[in-house]
Formats: structure tokens, C-alpha cells, sequence
């Protein structure tokens, strides 16, 4: 047990023997650096031991400080320009008006008035006249039908009806014509032919010229009824029949 004690404390005494010299030798390069050859060794170390556990500090090379170099003044004084001597209002007079306060102020104004209350449904639209909307009575129907064909509902052939006729009103109220402008007959040099698909070429081209043979096209009007029916049918999911490509 006593040789097991003497063997610990010899093995912590030459632990700490040579973490010592580690210190002192690390001590004495970091050293190296700021020693001049003017301090004797045991000065040199006891400064660089010093230095390393914060009581001294490091020696630094004096730092020389050289003058700045003066400002460059002008050669006559008298022709420098005069000061502004306007007032900060006149120099800023076409300066942009900041409304932040007032519009901070109409804000306070609006919510002192405004009760708190929810908003109605024209109020969250947008709607542009909420007096005479809430005075007109609400068509519940209507409101629904179009709900519906916002969804992606078709047309009855009943509200196709009432659309042509809206637009036809709109359109005498536009200034236009009820019918279309009727289709040049062949070789008719004072009619001007109208473009109707954008197919059809431009209508300086399609403008009869004296001498030359001319002819409009003639379009089926129940063909392309058809085709557009069965277009739509496609859509819809319809099959396609083969037998007739």
C-alpha cells in the first residue's frame, strides 16, 4: 500500500514538473518575439512567466505619429461664395407635403364615428352605392342563379334569350346597327365587304377593283353551328366518332 502511495505522488509530482516546463518554455518562445538582447535570461523569463498570466504586459514598439497633411485653402479668399441666407421654409417650399398626420387624424375621425359593427356583404364588395342597396329589396333567386353560373353552370336557352336582347339594347345605346352589314355580292365594286372571322383576309384586300373578278366566300352557317356543337359536346365528354375524320 506504500509503494502503491509513493508511485501516485511521484507519477503527480513529474506530471506537474514537466506541465511546468511546457509553460515556461512556451513562455520563453512566445518571448522570442519582443526581446531586443538587451535583458539578461532570468529577466527575460520572469517577464515572458509575467506576461503570460496577465501581470505584465507585452513590450510594443513605441508608434509614431506623423502630422496630417494640412487642408489646401483657397488663394483669395474674397471669391468664395456667400452663404444661403434664406430661411429653411424658402428652401424647402417645393418640398413634397408629408400627409402622414392628417392622415393619421381622418383615420381617428373615421373609427370615432363608425360604431364597430360587422361589416354588411355590399360593405366587404366594394359596393358603390350602399344607400340605394340597402333600400332595394334582395332577389334571392337572382343571387343563387348567378352563384350557380359563377360555379361553371350553363345557360337555359331562356336567360341565352334575355342575354341576345341585352345586347342588342346596349348595342343601340352604343350607336351600332341591330343587323350585320349584309355580304358583297359577286362582282359588286361599290360594296365594301366586312371581316367577319379572322380567318377571312384584311378588308383592303377583300375591296373590289374595277376589272377584276371578285367573289366572297361562302360560309355555311349550319356547319359551323355544327361544329361548334360538337366541339362543345367534346368537352362536355362526349365521344369522339372516329368514322367521320
Amino acid at each position: 500500500m506504500k509503494l502503491q502511495s509513493r508511485s501516485k505522488k511521484f507519477v503527480v509530482r513529474a506530471t506537474f514538473v514537466c506541465g511546468l516546463s511546457l509553460a515556461l518554455s512556451a513562455c520563453m518562445t512566445g518571448n522570442g518575439d519582443f526581446d531586443d538582447g538587451t535583458e539578461t535570461t532570468d529577466l527575460s523569463l520572469m517577464t515572458g512567466v509575467l506576461s503570460a498570466v496577465g501581470l505584465e504586459s507585452q513590450k510594443n514598439t513605441d508608434i509614431k505619429y506623423k502630422e496630417r497633411a494640412p487642408l489646401v485653402m483657397p488663394t483669395q479668399a474674397g471669391n468664395l461664395p456667400q452663404p444661403d441666407s434664406r430661411k429653411l421654409s424658402e428652401v424647402a417650399s417645393n418640398w413634397p407635403v408629408d400627409r402622414s398626420k392628417e392622415e393619421l387624424e381622418e383615420i381617428r375621425a373615421f373609427y370615432k364615428v363608425e360604431p364597430g359593427e360587422p361589416l354588411s356583404i355590399e360593405q366587404m364588395r366594394g359596393h358603390p352605392a350602399l344607400e340605394k342597396a340597402a333600400a332595394r329589396p334582395r332577389d334571392f333567386a337572382a343571387e343563387k342563379r348567378q352563384q350557380q353560373l359563377l360555379d361553371g353552370d350553363k345557360l337555359s336557352p331562356t336567360e341565352l334569350a334575355a342575354l341576345g336582347k341585352q345586347y342588342q339594347a346596349a348595342k343601340k345605346q352604343l350607336g351600332g346597327k341591330d343587323v350585320e352589314a349584309p355580304i358583297c355580292a359577286p362582282g359588286d365594286p361599290s360594296c365594301t365587304p366586312t371581316r367577319k372571322y379572322l380567318t377571312e383576309p384584311p378588308v383592303a384586300y377583300s375591296t373590289p377593283v374595277a376589272g377584276v373578278a371578285f367573289a366572297t366566300p361562302e360560309v355555311d352557317e349550319s356547319e359551323e353551328v355544327r361544329k361548334k356543337r360538337e366541339a362543345a359536346a367534346i368537352e362536355d365528354g362526349a365521344r369522339i366518332d372516329m368514322s367521320k375524320q
